[in-house]
């Protein structure tokens, strides 16, 4: 075939292989008449005026089994000229190149096609790929998890890895929520149901129901933050709930802490003005402004935080890894909420949190003497070291996990949730306890108060059951006149 073309178009000046194979096949065909080979692939070809080849030899026959036979059994069949019935197999080409890489040797081209020296090459189908030159006929298929996003002719697949938090683990955050939901309303609602037990009233139900809200408030900030956008995705409600974030957590933190703070002061108004034998009304009112004032300072660094630097969701790049057995390509990005200054921010919020909560425990050790059942110095102290260590611990394994947005996101839900319920949970169940138990024998809510004539009475003060007074320091005696829970005077 080669000979016969480089003959017919040798005296062209300006030979076109392509066209002449596409356009004038038949006169291609028919200039068969003047070659003569000796030597070929087929013995000696010598064509007569037919186009027959007449330059072969005898023909031969073999045993064989033919392709149509459903028995497998061996016939005797006329097959071709004797030299070529004894010589080795020779396989054509399918195609006259071989096919770049994205594409295949399509077989129906091969069997329907005449020219020989024509490509016969397809590019190959979406999720599938060549990854360079080759005879095959067919392409590789992408790998489980990469694909060629619906392009055709690829020679390499694309994984996309957009490290999102699984649902699995959102829903489990969404469970630890439900459960602060649950503790947070369960106490609020035993708060309003023994409004006017003593250990209630002298605990000082406002502030003991702002203690709930606040966990509310801030176990809430879990929901914005499973919040997530795809690379393909639009960001807009993502960036919204990140926005959200330091305003749920924040003050839900400080409406926790500021309570605390403020009941355990007016608490400490109230003894110091009995010691003093003075009396003087504490409301609860007068002490709020402690709570709405802290608030103030956490509004007053997240509003120009919002403003100026909102928190939004941002997604970077992890850089591109290339697997060479299985032809993927790995493109690794993480999406979080971010802010150009975020370190600048949230080390000022954690700095306000920071006084908030030494305040607050300042203040409780001042009124430590006060019986358990009406303040919760011990296990707010208590919930607060456990909550300190668990931030200290969250704090390197948030950068030990780096770019894993799952290990990342679990991390701060348990810092959020485990410290809402210590406080509840160490503020509330002391006092269900020392409320189911009631006051002992022939003690009164004064002495308790105090742990006056109560097995907990501490060195230096004397029992008195049942009496206004109490004996303390270098003999001083000290009235308890009348202690008012509901107003708090002393």
């Amino acid at each position: 075939m080669y000979k016969n073309i480089f003959s017919y178009l040798k005296a062209q000046d300006y030979p076109d292989v392509e066209s002449t194979i596409q356009d004038s096949y038949e006169e291609l065909r028919r200039y068969l008449l003047d070659l003569s080979i000796p030597k070929s692939l087929y013995g000696p070809t010598i064509f007569d005026e037919d186009r027959r080849n007449v330059g072969r030899g005898s023909a031969a026959s073999q045993w064989l089994v033919p392709a149509d036979s459903s028995d497998n059994e061996f016939q005797m069949l006329l097959i071709s000229p004797d030299t070529q019935a004894t010589a080795a197999p020779v396989n054509r080409a399918p195609s006259s190149f071989a096919c770049q890489a994205g594409s295949y040797i399509n077989e129906t081209l091969v069997s329907s096609s005449p020219a020989l020296l024509e490509s016969k090459c397809n590019t190959c189908p979406a999720d599938s790929y060549q990854s360079s030159s080759n005879i095959d006929s067919s392409c590789m298929a992408c790998s489980p998890g990469s694909s060629t996003d619906e392009e055709t002719g690829a020679a390499i697949c694309v994984e996309v890895d957009e490290n999102l938090v699984s649902t699995g683990l959102i829903t489990f955050s969404y469970a630890i929520v439900s459960l602060n939901f649950l503790l947070a309303i369960m106490f609020a609602s035993w708060t309003i149901y023994f409004r006017k037990d003593p250990v209630v009233q002298i605990g000082q139900k406002e502030f003991l129901l702002l203690v709930c809200i606040g966990s509310i408030i801030s176990s809430s900030s879990i929901i914005p933050l499973s919040f997530q956008a795809g690379i393909d995705e639009d960001t807009t409600a993502a960036s919204r709930a990140c926005a959200t974030i330091p305003w749920l957590y924040a003050t839900g933190w400080t409406l926790q802490y500021s309570s605390l703070f403020a009941k355990s002061f007016r608490m400490s108004q109230v003894v110091r003005n009995s010691r003093r034998m003075r009396r003087v009304k504490v409301t609860a009112k007068s002490t709020l402004i402690f709570v709405f004032g802290f608030l103030c300072l956490n509004w007053a660094i997240i509003i120009p935080w919002t403003i100026l630097d909102p928190f939004r969701w941002e997604r970077f790049s992890l850089g591109v890894t290339v697997e060479q057995t299985s032809a993927v390509i790995t493109e690794e990005s993480i999406g979080r909420c971010h802010s150009d200054h975020l370190g600048i921010w949230v080390g000022t919020i954690q700095s306000l949190h920071f006084i908030i909560l030494a305040a607050t425990n300042v203040i409780m050790w001042r009124i430590r003497h006060v019986d358990d059942r009406y303040q919760e110095s011990k296990y707010v102290s208590l919930a607060s070291l456990l909550a300190t260590e668990f931030l200290l611990l969250g704090i390197p394994i948030l950068i030990a996990v780096g770019d894993s947005s799952s290990l990342r996101y679990i991390t701060i839900v348990f810092i959020i949730a485990f410290s809402d319920v210590m406080i509840l949970l160490m503020v509330f169940v002391p006092k269900v306890l020392f409320q189911r138990q009631g006051l002992p024998e022939n003690v009164s809510v004064v002495q308790s108060i105090l742990r006056v004539g109560t097995p907990h009475s501490q060195t230096g003060v004397s029992r008195l059951p049942h009496s206004s007074t109490i004996q303390s320091g270098a003999g001083r005696t000290t009235r308890l006149s009348t202690i008012h829970s509901e107003d708090s005077t002393t």
